[in-house]
């Protein structure tokens, strides 16, 4: 059934997206962000001035394939009055013939909380199983990169003990394989997020091989896009507790922040107040999963937080993994002295 729908998808909509993919956007070497001149997008705290200040910094990088893999990194900065690093670090993967830049907005929101968030390019994501593969490898080559290398950009700065991976639609097919990868090569990943995931048909044989790490899946309405919901099967051979939200009335784009043309024209509409549901749970699910830093304002665990949305039916929830009365971890939280 998925390389039905997959075939359907690329005969009909390929040449468009190509053409919407190759639009020039901004490319910038080194850029330093202070929260009172930039506002992230679709986050409750935007507006809040005690939060990370942060860089930019986007380059290239070759792999044991001989690939060179853009990419771009959202790296915090000494923020008077915040703790300093090492930080953990989240991996967002984007989707089918799209480019890092649809998880901007969100690795602001995570820089700005303490992560550094890292939004590599991938290619030939749906063209068979070695090319798929190539870009798992690719993938774990760069985050071996960034966790070991200490002349690299992260010298001192990430934790590499503290690393999640997220990926929305296709691109959570590569994280969740990278996952499962990563377990039999020596590359640690505490904590994977499928934002309306479409996992491949390979994996459905070898997610049960998955040692325990922290799983969610937030999803958006059943559609085409994301294979009506097809995650759910995923998530039944896991041979641990995992837990799953759909946030009620989203399309597949709410995911990406900020979303494309071409994810609209063939997936439909997208909203800033489910992007804003999004962007808010993936940073809860990640701020527990990696022990991150708690700043001053959204104070509820990863669990109140769905609750609170489940309650004005915001959301449907199976949470089998976070139990609804878990407090959040108080070993790295920060509380603002106001006297």
């Amino acid at each position: 059934m998925q390389s039905g729908i997959v075939s359907w998808a690329i005969n009909r909509f390929t040449p468009a997206l190509l053409i919407l993919a190759m639009l020039p956007h901004a490319a910038v070497a080194s850029t330093l962000v202070n929260n009172n001149d930039r506002q992230g997008q679709g986050t409750e705290e935007a507006a809040s001035d005690h939060l990370y200040k942060f860089r930019i910094e986007r380059g290239q990088f070759r792999t044991a394939s001989g690939a060179n893999r853009s990419y771009s990194l959202y790296i915090p900065e000494s923020t008077a009055g915040l703790p300093a690093g090492p930080y953990p670090l989240v991996v967002l993967i984007h989707g089918f013939l799209m480019t890092g830049r649809q998880h901007s907005g969100n690795a602001e929101n995570f820089a700005k909380h303490g992560f550094v968030a890292f939004t590599p390019d991938l290619s030939k994501i749906l063209l068979g199983d070695d090319t798929r593969m190539e870009n798992v490898r690719d993938l774990l080559d760069e985050i071996r990169w960034l966790q070991d290398n200490k002349n690299g950009p992260l010298a001192s700065v990430v934790d590499a003990n503290r690393v999640g991976i997220a990926g929305n639609s296709a691109g959570a097919a590569v994280a969740l394989e990278a996952v499962l990868e990563g377990q039999k090569t020596g590359v640690p990943i505490k904590a994977f997020c499928a934002l309306d995931g479409v996992p491949w048909d390979r994996t459905f044989d070898r997610i049960s091989q998955l040692s325990q790490v922290q799983v969610l899946s937030l999803r958006a309405e059943p559609a085409v896009c994301n294979f009506h919901a097809c995650i759910l099967k995923f998530l039944a051979r896991l041979s641990f507790k995992a837990d799953d939200v759909k946030i009620n009335g989203a399309h597949h784009c709410d995911v990406e922040n900020p979303t494309s043309l071409g994810c609209k024209c063939i997936c439909g509409p997208s909203k800033e107040k489910y992007r804003s549901v999004f962007q808010r749970l993936t940073y809860l699910f990640f701020k527990e999963s990696l022990n991150g830093v708690s700043l001053d304002g959204d104070q509820n665990t990863f669990a109140q937080a769905v609750r609170g949305y489940e309650h004005n039916g915001e959301v449907v929830a199976n949470l089998e993994r976070s139990a609804p009365s878990a407090l959040a971890s108080t070993e790295n939280t920060h509380t603002e002295n106001t006297q």
